[in-house]
């Protein structure tokens, strides 16, 4: 588990996490199922939100594609020359060739709890 912050600098007030997992029922150090995690996400705080489950290459493909294409669409190939996408997809796929998936989510600075929670989890910070 990282957590990464995408894009350019600005003033949001969120950070954006990779939650890998082998399946929905994975139990964390601190005894949180994933269904547990997904549902804080969509209950969270301020700008905290859970934005998509990755579960296989094409699922990745399909989320940069739509999420970072804007109004002309823009294929893989053209995305990935972004350096922050392409480390976001490398990073993503390590966990999909260990056979896990991951969660991708905006967690809001003042989600305390839920941050304290990818903490405990064995969560890693990455700057990108």
């Amino acid at each position: 588990m990282c957590k990464t912050r995408l894009g350019f600098v600005s003033n949001s007030s969120s950070s954006s996490f990779i939650v890998p997992f082998k399946d929905k029922k994975q139990k964390f150090t601190i005894e949180y199922d994933v269904e547990m995690l997904m549902e804080m996400l969509r209950r969270g705080f301020g700008e905290t939100e859970l934005r998509t489950i990755i579960e296989s290459e094409q699922d990745l493909i399909n989320y940069l594609e739509e999420r970072y294409s804007g109004r002309t669409p823009l294929s893989i190939d053209e995305l990935l020359k972004s350096n922050w996408l392409k480390n976001i997809y490398d990073e993503v796929m390590i966990y999909l060739n260990n056979e896990e998936s991951v969660v991708l989510c905006d967690v809001d600075y003042g989600d305390d709890l839920l941050n304290e929670f990818i903490k405990n989890a064995g969560g890693h910070e990455s700057e990108n």
